[in-house]
Parts: structure tokens; C-alpha cells; sequence
């Protein structure tokens, strides 16, 4: 099947994507199994399902591949549908390959990504997928939300199914400390993990001629296994419902970092798309609103209580030599503020932090550098 450019321009109005920031049905009943993630590395029929690999060209000189995150469609147009993704993956392009380089309308995204063709075929009819819509541009020396990403797509191209889990539930749903989640990537296939703390900040490195950027209200996942090198873009699911609540975009040798994955459909103007025949529950940005009003009932009082002491102490935690982010997660049955440091000054992290603020306890958890992934 061939796809030109002109068709995917065509498919959709690329600048009704809003770029800004805003202010402010199946059901799995046991964890998704392992699956071997070489299919998601390679080139697959379309439509092509998520969780597998993609990326853009020109990407030249280098070859690169990350994964395709979620099919989502537009709010105020709902017939235009797109891959959400991060910006590092469908917001760049050749040849610096960091952030804030594509040129939206301009830079056609292909399955697989270059790095697994083995080369850079350009627009070949073969792996095109989608056209780069639009990204929220990452700032250094602010914070950072979301690290987030759309290529325009058409139901010719691409699909709903999460690669290796099945469908996902097209709701709103938001990471809470100790939920079980599961992700389908490019690199380490269907894995499952546990959300170790939320309202994360965070730094992470972006590579050689990169920079190095701040992120705020984060997720990390533990185990360490849970993604690699080619995950990001990641669309993370909670278990239970298998609706997405987490954008994979960073880690490190023990941990996983994501986005809250509300704070891109907020930024896009964007909502789950439906599988083929199905009915969606959003029609409007008041009605995402609503139902993130409802994700967060199931912040409880203690969960507030802990959020606000983080807040108060976080600046002299993130001080602390070592220190790579601080959250809040649970320990023992209670909230708890998470440090993580690297394991090399993790006695002197320890030795200065306090066991406890305004009634609740900080731990130390060794994390090494995050890198994005």
C-alpha cells in the first residue's frame, strides 16, 4: 500500500494542533504476559499496532529507532488521528537527533525506525507511517512536563492494539505509588512493573550535543528491567484496567521515569482513540477535565499531607551531592518521600538527609544518572 506525503497532509488540518500548554474496553484480569520484543522490532503490517518501533528520517548520519506510544485522536477535529510518542523520538530528526528538530509537516515518521531498517530509506512508501504534527518543545533551565510527540496517521496506517497486550481501555487514568503497570517497546517487549513513586522532579541527560533537562510531576517504575534503550515513547498501562497512565521517556539501571500521560492529552487537545466501532466518553476538554478530577478522588488525604511536605523539602533534598530525584512513593504500608542518589555518594545522601519532615518519613533509593531512553 502506498502512502504519500500529500495524502497525510491531506488526512489532517496540522495547524489546529494546539502546541501550548494548557493551564493548568477490556479489562485484564492477570498481568500481561512476556513477550519477545524482536517482532516489535520489526516492520509490520499495516495498520501497525503500538509498542512497536518507529522514528523519523532524515535521521542521517546516525540510525535511530524509539517507539510508537499511543493512537490518539483530535478533540476539536475527530477524525484526525495521531501517534503520540516523545519528542525525542517524533520531535527529531538528522542530523542532531535531539529534541525540538523536526519540522512539523515536514518530517515523515516510518515503521520500523531507522536503526532497525538498517538504514535510512526516506520517504519510502514501504515504512512511512505518519507525518510529524507537532511537539511540546522542551525547555532547558525551566521544568519540563511532558516529554510528547504527534505524527498524523490514518486507519490505513496505523491501529489501536498495544502490541503483545491487546487493546487498551480508551479512558483517563493517572500513575498512584504501588500500582502494578505493563508496557509494550520496541527494545524489551511486553514488562511488567510497579509505580514506585509519582510527583517526581527530575533531571535527565539527553546525550552527547543534547542537553540536560528538568521534569516535574514525574512517575518512576521499578524494576529496572522494566524498559531499555529503544522503549521510549512507551505507552505504560496499569495493569488492572490496562488504561494508560504513564509516557516512558527515561531511565536508569534501576529505575524507569514517565510522564503522566494526561498532561500530553491536556497539552494536544488529544484523547485516547477508540478501537474500530467503538463509542469514546470524551468529546470535549471538559469532559477530560472531568475525568481527571475523578483519577485524582483517588489521591487521599495522607497521599496530599505527603505531597505537600515534599514540596516544602524538596529544594534541600535536590541540593544533596548525588541526589537524582526526589518523589513520593510508598514504604511499609505509608507514604513515604523518595530520594534517589547514586550509589557512589549514597552514605553521604543518607548521612544528610533527614529521617523524617513535618511527620513523614524519607528513604533513600540508589539510582544512578537518568538518561532518555
Amino acid at each position: 500500500m502506498k502512502t504519500s506525503h500529500a495524502a497525510l497532509l491531506a488526512a489532517a488540518s496540522l495547524a489546529s494542533v494546539p502546541l501550548a500548554f494548557s493551564a493548568e474496553k477490556r479489562l485484564a484480569t492477570s498481568p500481561a504476559p512476556e513477550v519477545s520484543a524482536q517482532g516489535a522490532r520489526d516492520l509490520q503490517p499495516r495498520p501497525i499496532p503500538m509498542g512497536v518501533s518507529i522514528g523519523n528520517t532524515p535521521s542521517l548520519p546516525f540510525i535511530y529507532a524509539g517507539t510508537a506510544g499511543l493512537l490518539v485522536r483530535s478533540l476539536a477535529q475527530p477524525n484526525t488521528k495521531f501517534i503520540l510518542s516523545n519528542n525525542h523520538v517524533l520531535g527529531t530528526k538528522g542530523p542532531g537527533l535531539c529534541p525540538n528538530q523536526a519540522t512539523p509537516g515536514g518530517t515523515i515518521t516510518l515503521q520500523p525506525g531507522t536503526l532497525d531498517i538498517g538504514s535510512d530509506p526516506g520517504p519510502s512508501a514501504t515504512y512511512v507511517a505518519g507525518l510529524v504534527a507537532g511537539f511540546q518543545p522542551l525547555a532547558a533551565g525551566s521544568p519540563n512536563l511532558i516529554d510528547a510527540a504527534l505524527s498524523v496517521t490514518t486507519p490505513a496506517l496505523a491501529r489501536t492494539t498495544q502490541f503483545g497486550i491487546g487493546e487498551p481501555n480508551p479512558a483517563v487514568g493517572i500513575a498512584l505509588p504501588g500500582m502494578a503497570v505493563t508496557k509494550s517497546g520496541r527494545t524489551t517487549g511486553v514488562t511488567n512493573g510497579t509505580v514506585d513513586a509519582i510527583n517526581v522532579t527530575i533531571n535527565v541527560n539527553y546525550g552527547t550535543g543534547c542537553a540536560t533537562y528538568n521534569f516535574i510531576g514525574q512517575t518512576i517504575i521499578t524494576p529496572g528491567t522494566f524498559s531499555d534503550g529503544g522503549d521510549s515513547g512507551s505507552a505504560i498501562l496499569e495493569t488492572a484496567t490496562k488504561t494508560p497512565v504513564g509516557l516512558l521517556f527515561a531511565g536508569s539501571t534501576t529505575f524507569t521515569a514517565a510522564n503522566q500521560i494526561l498532561w500530553a492529552y491536556l497539552t494536544f487537545g488529544v484523547v485516547p482513540e477508540v478501537p474500530a466501532g467503538g463509542a469514546s466518553a470524551f468529546n470535549s476538554i471538559a469532559d477530560v477535565q472531568q475525568a481527571r478530577a475523578a483519577a485524582e478522588s483517588k489521591i487521599d488525604a495522607r497521599l496530599r499531607a505527603t505531597m505537600a511536605a515534599q514540596h516544602a523539602h524538596q529544594p534541600r533534598l535536590l541540593s544533596l551531592p548525588g541526589v537524582t530525584a526526589v518523589g513520593v512513593g510508598k514504604s511499609g504500608g505509608d507514604y513515604v518521600i523518595k530520594v534517589y542518589g547514586t550509589g557512589a555518594q549514597a552514605a553521604s545522601i543518607r548521612g544528610a538527609m533527614p529521617a523524617q519532615v513535618d511527620g513523614v518519613r524519607v528513604v533513600f533509593a540508589e539510582s544512578e544518572q537518568f538518561f532518555a531512553r
